[in-house]
């Protein structure tokens, strides 16, 4: 399950309210990082930052991982697996 920096920099710009209080808050704090400092790198490190959350915590995310993929499907890979196990 990974992210990417397109769907990073989605989430960081509007810092949607998601269903863990703990990834929202997590997206605010990427926001803030990306904001002092725009550049690639920074939207990179914020990218396996998050993707990192979302690995560790896989299961307790479901929600909100579909939520991301969900946004703009024709621009977002899907994991097939993922979609599975949140089912």
């Amino acid at each position: 399950m990974k992210i990417t920096e397109k769907q990073t920099m989605e989430l960081i710009s509007r810092q949607p309210e998601m269903n863990k209080l703990s990834f929202t808050i997590m997206i605010h704090r990427m926001a803030r990082k990306y904001q002092e400092n725009n550049s690639q790198e920074t939207l990179r490190e914020c990218t396996e930052e998050i993707n990192a959350f979302l690995d560790k915590y896989y299961l307790a995310m479901a929600e909100d991982y579909a939520y991301i993929m969900n946004q703009n499907s024709d621009n977002y890979a899907h994991d097939e697996d993922f979609m599975l196990l949140a089912a």
